[in-house]
């Protein structure tokens, strides 16, 4: 008996293949391999080099021969999101693609993708020009020295 019980567990170990030697993420969901996800950032500098008007030559080559930054969060064993993006240092464009799904899946009904391009400008500094740009020092008084203010 222990032995048929040892023979089903090496099947049913064999028949879920890679499924059980998955590292887990910390919610506990199994994550996709490296060699998928390098398949999912070769799938997106496809789309990326397939909007051929969204880029010019130097922003192409450096999509293609830079790693991006990949962001995957989990809600499911091998599926939920993953985030790829290029950011080119000197035009400050944003090239990101989502995918959303089952992450390891070649179906496009299981896996979803979008594309976007985002220009990040540089933040304005707004200043006061009636005060040179240095603001008063915040006032601290309590409710009841509002009241007592208020009185007067």
């Amino acid at each position: 008996m222990l032995k048929k019980l040892l023979i089903l567990s090496l099947l049913a170990i064999f028949a879920a293949g890679c499924e059980t030697s998955r590292t887990l993420s910390e919610n506990g969901w199994r994550q996709i391999t490296s060699a998928e996800q390098q398949e999912l950032v070769r799938r997106a500098r496809n789309v990326v080099i397939a909007d051929r008007k969204s880029w010019r030559e130097e922003q192409g080559k450096f999509i293609m021969e830079t790693q991006p930054d990949v962001r995957i969060i989990y809600d499911g064993d091998c599926s939920g999101r993953a985030i790829i993006s290029w950011v080119h240092p000197e035009s400050s464009k944003a090239f990101n693609v989502v995918f959303t799904g089952v992450l390891n899946s070649d179906s496009t009904s299981e896996l979803h993708v979008r594309y976007s391009v985002v220009r990040d400008t540089a933040p304005r500094i707004i200043r006061d020009a009636g005060t040179g740009g240095i603001r008063p020092p915040a006032l601290d008084i309590s409710y009841k020295e509002m009241q007592e203010i208020k009185k007067r």
